[in-house]
């Protein structure tokens, strides 16, 4: 381990944890941004800050396993963007059964522009003491359209869910978009016997001409 005033010096790791600080720190001046070493609650690990707010930790947790957490993950190329699929069990929706709930924004479409994008779609039924019995799966197909700075146009399609039922009833997923001011809400309802469910979504993949959609899960 390098010491701050002694870039050049290795000294031996010491002590049971071997968890460190370290002031080693990449700033982005441009973006105020930075990515520092810092001693995570359950190792250490690294992350990645924008004008002081934490957007994103990688470390080593309890158990010693990999452990991610961020807003999402972009890939850029040359000419090309992709984000990549990671189930988010940390934040999900919470969906009332029988009732159209709000669970994800689309915002950023510029005028006379079109776009389309990909969800896996994951919702877990609970009973009252929150064992999981039920899950299904299914994707999720978005296509937004913006003509002439009329607004966003929005239309949904949704494959047939894949459905694991232990106890009791639950019905496929039906997705429904409404369109305010350039933001499209997407709507979910599902019918359950069980009094809690959990909706997942994680991207798949997005088109888009120049510019980023945003996605964010409500």
């Amino acid at each position: 381990m390098a010491t701050g005033t002694t870039p050049n010096t290795i000294v031996p790791l010491t002590g049971s944890a071997y968890d460190y600080t370290s002031a080693g720190v990449e700033h982005d001046t441009d973006n105020a941004a930075m990515t520092s070493y810092v001693d995570g609650a359950g190792g250490s690990g690294y992350s990645v800050r924008r004008r002081g707010v934490t957007k994103g930790r990688f470390y080593a947790n309890t158990s010693g396993y990999s452990q991610l957490e961020a807003e999402y993950i972009k890939i850029a190329q040359p000419g090309k963007s992709a984000l990549v699929p990671i189930v988010n069990k940390n934040y999900t929706t919470a969906i009332t059964p029988g009732a159209s709930t709000p669970f994800m924004t689309l915002s950023g479409l510029p005028t006379n522009s079109a776009a389309a994008a990909s969800l896996f779609i994951q919702i877990v039924g609970r009973d009252a003491s929150s064992v999981v019995r039920q899950s299904q799966a299914c994707r999720l197909d978005i296509s937004l359209i913006e003509t002439a700075g009329t607004g966003v146009v929005a239309s949904v399609v949704s494959s047939s869910p894949v459905a694991a039922i232990q106890l009791g009833t639950m019905g496929g997923p039906v997705f429904a978009t409404s369109a305010t001011n350039g933001t499209v809400m997407l709507t979910c309802t599902v019918n359950s016997s069980m009094p809690s469910l959990s909706l997942y979504a994680v991207p798949i993949v997005g088109t888009a001409e120049a510019q980023t959609i945003n996605m964010v899960q409500s």
